[in-house]
């Protein structure tokens, strides 16, 4: 269940919040084990809140935030974004948004394995960062000619800790939902970086006839090397990356009067 609430001031901002609270009594997820057993859920609870400026303003900048903890203290995330629009004329207009998350999940799944004969349903301890810019341009050259383009870079780096198995996994005590799992050693991380970006140029070359002019591309940069693991760094391993390129003409033709 949630609560929320929005509204406008008189000055044309506008904002938002609620609260609400997932897996209230037992609640079980037949899909976190990945074919395994059931797994209890316990309770948790969520806040979020945004605030947006004037939307007839040439600038109009945004911020939100939004959080959330497990009752019994033992996995949380938090979020954070902000960015602004920006419009100039009716000709241009673009955004640009950052945002960054930190997630600790305890029961994050971790693998199935067999091990002498025997199933083992794994779970780690997961903290996780997560940041990402995104930006956005559009440009009405001429009534006929426009540009638009979308660039994204975006890194996620987690590192695991506590592996355990399930053991009792519809237990509420979470002592009794899982024994240590050593079978394999100690559990890993990683770090995952990427970047994409998509630009077109639209031109109506005569009424309903059209050519677009496509350029993407794409980089991505994975590590599991504890030693390497950081938000910050990643971005450089993924501009560091070698690129794939693809580039496309589309057109078409309109048969008429």
């Amino acid at each position: 269940g949630n609560v929320n609430g929005n509204g406008e001031f008189k000055n044309f901002w506008s904002a938002y919040g609620g609260i609400g609270i997932n897996n209230v009594g037992r609640t079980y997820s037949d899909r976190d084990a990945r074919g395994g057993p059931a797994l209890f859920l316990p309770p948790r609870v969520n806040v979020w809140s945004g605030w947006t400026g004037d939307r007839r303003k040439s600038f109009t900048p945004q911020v939100g935030l939004n959080a959330g903890r497990r009752v019994d203290g033992f996995g949380s995330n938090w979020n954070v974004y902000g960015g602004a629009t920006v419009r100039v004329g009716s000709q241009f207009n673009g955004s640009l948004n950052v945002n960054y998350s930190r997630n600790i999940d305890d029961q994050q799944w971790n693998g199935n394995f067999v091990d002498d004969g025997i199933a083992s349903f794994t779970f780690a301890r997961l903290y996780q960062s997560t940041s990402s810019i995104t930006m956005r341009l559009n440009y009405t050259i001429t009534p006929t000619l426009s540009l638009e383009s979308y660039v994204q870079p975006f890194v996620s780096t987690g590192e695991y800790t506590e592996w355990r198995a399930l053991a009792e996994g519809q237990s509420p005590d979470r002592e009794r939902r899982f024994r240590p799992y050593t079978e394999r050693g100690a559990p890993s991380g990683f770090r995952f970086g990427q970047l994409r970006t998509n630009n077109v140029v639209r031109w109506e070359y005569r009424p309903g006839s059209v050519l677009f002019f496509v350029w993407t591309q794409a980089r991505d940069a994975a590590d599991t090397d504890p030693a390497n693991f950081g938000v910050t760094p990643g971005y450089g391993a993924v501009f560091g990356r070698r690129p794939d390129n693809v580039f496309l003409v589309k057109a078409s033709y309109w048969l008429g009067r």
